[in-house]
């Protein structure tokens, strides 16, 4: 489900043509003593050269400390740009790099728009959805997630790394 709400969230943006995207996918207990999963807020890097290219590494969101206090990071998710199909529609070298902590599972959402799962070990890539690109753009993401730590991030839409 985090995957999923990454996925609808970047394509919504409008930036998902054009620009790469990553988030630590998460769980935590809830008070309730529920297990809850969610993502860190979709992030990019400044340099829009570098950006239309690359996603900000798993460990970089890690150091950025955007998972709650208290989450465990188990996934790493980002986007291949909408731009770049075919090229873009399956798991490369750079995406190894960029995965960077072993034990997380590994999400991407290729340029087709179709949100995959990739097993490094076997090399093997999962569709597990299909037609992200094809959502209609809403510039001003109005979708409201819990991050676990009760803040409403929906009025802002990234956190930047350099």
């Amino acid at each position: 489900a985090a995957a999923y709400g990454f996925a609808q969230m970047v394509s919504k943006t409008g930036e998902a043509e054009t620009t790469e995207h990553s988030s630590l996918i998460y769980f935590f207990k809830g008070k309730d003593n529920k297990t809850y999963y969610s993502f860190t807020i979709p992030i990019k890097f400044l340099n829009k050269k570098k950006s239309t290219g690359f996603a900000p590494s798993a460990t970089q969101i890690r150091n950025n400390n955007l998972i709650p206090d208290g989450a465990i990071d188990i996934g790493y998710i980002h986007n291949h740009t909408f731009d770049n199909a075919p090229e873009g529609n399956v798991w490369g070298p750079a995406d190894d790099k960029i995965s960077g902590i072993s034990g997380l599972a590994l999400y991407f959402l290729n340029s087709s728009g179709d949100l995959n799962t990739f097993r490094s070990s076997s090399r093997i890539t999962r569709t597990i959805a299909e037609g992200f690109n094809t959502i209609p753009l809403n510039l001003k993401t109005t979708d409201k997630f819990n991050f676990g730590d009760g803040k409403d991030v929906s009025s802002k839409n990234y956190y930047d790394v350099y």
